[in-house]
């Protein structure tokens, strides 16, 4: 994102997953940069998002990611993303068939 025009990085987080050794947990916060704001007192607006990426359990250069994500403007902030993903990736049932 260094270059990139319309989002700035903000946060990058990579952890391990320990529910699952093939995962890892992942959260970026990008700043939308794409609405000019005229003066300071502008709400920002954000895109939040919450990873699982995954190595395949069978195939050794496949795998999958699932995202859940919000964007939204500073007062529509949901504190409750981050634990609302958790349940969702502590959910999930990976099956090879």
């Amino acid at each position: 994102y260094a270059k990139n025009q319309e989002f700035k990085l903000q946060t990058l987080d990579i952890k391990e997953y320990p529910q699952n050794s093939q995962c890892a947990r992942v959260y970026l916060l990008l700043e939308d940069l794409r609405k000019v704001r005229v003066d300071n007192d502008q709400p920002r607006k954000w895109s939040e998002q919450h990873m699982l990426s995954c190595g395949s359990p069978k195939y050794k250069r496949m795998g999958f990611e699932i995202r859940y994500y919000q964007r939204y403007y500073d007062q529509n902030k949901d504190d409750q993303l981050s634990a609302k993903a958790d349940r969702l990736f502590e959910s999930l049932v990976i099956e090879d068939k």
